[in-house]
Order: C-alpha cells, then sequence, then structure tokens
C-alpha cells in the first residue's frame, strides 16, 4: 500500500494528467469503483480538519463529484432507478472523470500548501 502510495504522490507531482486509479472490474469488464471511493474518502477523513476549508469551496465540491456518486448512501439505488436512461448512464461513467478530478485537487492542495507556507513567513 506505501508503495502504491509513494507511486500516485510520484505521479501526482510530476505528470498529473497520467494518474489512474485501480478500479477494480468485474469479469465482464464492468468497473466497480465503489471501494476505491471508500479508500479515498477513508484517507480524506483521517486528515479532515486539513481538508476542511477546501471542501467548503464549490470548486472542491465539484471535483468530489465523480468520487462522490459511487459511495451508497441508504435508499439512493431508488432514486437513481427512477432518473431517466441518459442520467443513469452519466451516473455509471463517472468513474471516467476520477483521475481529472484526483489530480485537480492535488493540485488545489499544493497551492493552498504553498499559499499556507507565504502567509506563515509573513
Amino acid at each position: 500500500m506505501l508503495d502504491r502510495h509513494d507511486t500516485v504522490a510520484k505521479i501526482l507531482a510530476k505528470v498529473p494528467a497520467s494518474y489512474a486509479p485501480l478500479f477494480m472490474r468485474t469479469d465482464e469488464g464492468v468497473v466497480l469503483a465503489q471501494d476505491w471511493a471508500a479508500g479515498f474518502l477513508a484517507a480524506l477523513r483521517l486528515r479532515l480538519e486539513a481538508w476542511r476549508p477546501r471542501l467548503e469551496a464549490a470548486e472542491t465540491s465539484r471535483l468530489l463529484l465523480p468520487i462522490l456518486v459511487h459511495i451508497p448512501a441508504p435508499d439512493i439505488e431508488g432514486h437513481i432507478a427512477a432518473l431517466p436512461a441518459s442520467a443513469r448512464q452519466h451516473l455509471a461513467e463517472a468513474y471516467h472523470h476520477i483521475p481529472t478530478a484526483v489530480a485537480a485537487l492535488h493540485g488545489l492542495h499544493r497551492s493552498t500548501a504553498a499559499e499556507r507556507r507565504l502567509s506563515r513567513r509573513h
């Protein structure tokens, strides 16, 4: 796990656009992003206070949507089933946007960290 963390950190630092999460797949090739999304949120919760200012920003909320859509919530399946087919298809393909969202979140994190370092110097 630490090796994967180091690999992801290097990718996001050097070439964020090349980041690709490791998703489980069914035998038929259907992507299962739920476990990845749950792991991402578990890691976020470990540093919730550090994330809090970013989570309250509209830009961050928008970036988290392709991840959050994969987190099961009570009774959500019924609401999803009631959506038009095109909306259900869009939700099913949200995992395609996760690599871009993670790279953008990393960029926000780096700029926020740099701002904090600058403010401490003054």
